[in-house]
């Protein structure tokens, strides 16, 4: 069994800004030191005792290689801005790696997880990121399969809060996404057998939600969307050409926007979910194909007065084409198929 040093109660958390540099504990190893650009792994357990601030442009802030496992320990890794050379955050890559408790701050990216796959990422904040691009700038952004990310925060980024890309079979489980990420709060770039469960997206620049299957790949879909909220972005929820996605038990009020919209998908699953007080329709089909959406409850929508008649739930296909609506909660309706 690995062995962890044992630190006196009264050693003194040393914070060493002005070299980039932070105390950490080593498993196996006595008391050392990481610097800015540290890679740590395989098969190494490191908690952080102070902050890593000022992290130059060029390689990561941190690498985490896995196995292994990095406890922020309630502190902060904190790059130096540099426009488009700004560094990344911490890079996970490998297999296995854990990353836990504390933050991400002025990076070009907060966290980006790669390569194999299957790590962890807890109760994490990446907050103010920005590459220097513009509308770039992540939170989190996930490029491998199989990896799991519980209490994480994305705030006030540049870019997308939660970003997947090309990746399947990853569980995204109550993680908060908001105060203004300059774009979306949870984005899927093409991906198959995603799980987003409990989380939330509050006043997001654009959605709250974005599933996509992507224009130029096939056959993204099977996301699994479950009991997520988005309050306040311009759009909600948006499923744009994903196949046998299902979103159940989702609430999308509020939003400037439609609460839910799903755009040119086929064979996708809507259930108990809600959309209420939304700025344009509470629950929209455009162009989909044999989706069904069923005991779901959208109410006072169409508020924002832009002149446009918006409704509770809206059809776009003449006589809804194959979509079947059942049994559904609402006040207004575009088709009489809307049931």
């Amino acid at each position: 069994m690995e062995r962890l040093v044992r630190i006196a109660r009264g050693a003194r958390r040393a914070r060493v800004a002005a070299l980039g540099l932070a105390l950490v504990v080593v498993a196996g190893e006595a008391w050392g030191q990481v610097q800015c650009g540290a890679i740590i792994g395989p098969k190494e357990k490191v908690t952080l005792q102070g902050d890593l601030e000022q992290c130059p442009p060029g390689t990561p802030a941190l690498t985490v290689v896995g196995p292994a496992t990095l406890d922020l320990n309630g502190f902060s890794v904190i790059c130096r801005e540099a426009g488009v050379n700004t560094a990344r955050g911490i890079v996970v890559v490998g297999k296995r790696a854990v990353v836990r408790n504390g933050t991400v701050q002025h990076c070009s990216i907060g966290v980006e997880v790669l390569v194999e796959g299957s790590h962890r990422i807890e109760n994490v904040t990446a907050a103010l990121s920005d590459d220097g691009f513009g509308p770039l700038g992540e939170g989190f952004v996930i490029e491998s399969d199989a990896n799991r990310l519980t209490g994480n925060t994305a705030i006030a980024n540049d870019g997308e809060g939660f970003r997947l890309i090309h990746a399947d079979r990853n569980r995204l489980v109550r993680n908060h996404a908001f105060f203004f990420n300059a774009s979306s709060g949870f984005v899927v770039d093409v991906g198959l057998r995603n799980v987003l469960q409990g989380n939330t997206a509050r006043d997001n620049h654009i959605f709250g939600f974005f599933l996509g299957a992507g224009p130029f790949t096939p056959g993204g879909g099977r996301n699994v969307v479950k009991n997520n909220s988005a309050t306040g972005n311009q759009t909600g929820f948006w499923i744009d050409g994903e196949e046998g996605t299902r979103l159940t038990g989702n609430v999308a009020d509020e939003n400037h926007g439609d609460g839910i919209l799903l755009v040119r998908g086929r064979k996708n699953r809507l259930t108990r979910n809600q959309a209420n007080g939304n700025g344009e329709n509470g629950i929209a089909l455009l162009s989909e194909s044999g989706t069904h959406v069923t005991r779901n409850a959208a109410l006072n929508n169409d508020r924002d007065n832009d002149g446009n008649r918006h409704y509770d739930l809206n059809e776009s296909l003449t006589n809804c084409g194959d979509n079947r609506w059942r049994n559904n909660v609402f006040a207004s309706a575009n088709q009489p198929c809307v049931r």
